[in-house]
């Protein structure tokens, strides 16, 4: 049995917590793995910014979902708002996929906060052939603020989803020992 950690995912824009294809897939994957992945119905095109920001705050409240055990995750605009989220709490881990992390202007990018670098595991996988984010751009922007991990295709629709998936269970099992 793996230690008691849950996934906090964020779909990506035009998509909700039923209609991610990244996210029914990330859901299938680790709760066959024991691990709960928690998707919340956030709107990030028809909500402003602190809408969307109130929506997982009350989302996290109301699930009470545990900051210590939490893995934070998310695909394309889900990854500003993983991270967004990480930067928030005292400690946590958080997994980018293709993240967009300037979709609110590039004098608005969302990068790890200095101060909590240390309690922050940063896992970033990004797929050169992203036929929407700027994958030199965001690379530049993570490097040595994350474990990055490029492929050579897979594409924004991450049609290596599997391939990451199992290496981010390794990953977390290695960080969440079982007890």
């Amino acid at each position: 049995m793996d230690r008691n950690y849950k996934i906090l995912f964020f779909h990506g824009r035009g998509s909700t917590a039923t209609t991610s294809t990244t996210g029914i897939k990330v859901k299938e994957f680790f709760e066959e793995n024991d691990i709960p992945v928690f998707i919340p119905d956030y709107n990030p095109d028809g909500q402003l910014f602190y809408g969307v920001e109130k929506t997982i705050h009350d989302f996290i409240k109301n699930n009470d979902l545990d900051y210590s055990d939490l893995v934070v995750m998310g695909v394309s605009l889900g990854g500003y708002w993983a991270l967004k989220t990480a930067n928030e709490l005292t400690s946590c881990t958080c997994v980018l996929l293709n993240p967009a992390l300037h979709v609110y202007g590039k004098d608005q990018v969302m990068l790890p906060r200095e101060h909590n670098r240390k309690n922050l595991s940063i896992y970033c996988y990004l797929n050169k052939d992203d036929e929407i984010i700027d994958n030199e751009y965001i690379f530049n922007q993570l490097n040595n603020k994350a474990t990055i991990t490029q492929y050579e295709t897979g594409g924004h629709r991450m049609t290596n989803l599997s391939e990451i998936m199992n290496d981010i269970l390794v990953k977390l099992r290695t960080q969440f020992p079982v007890i």
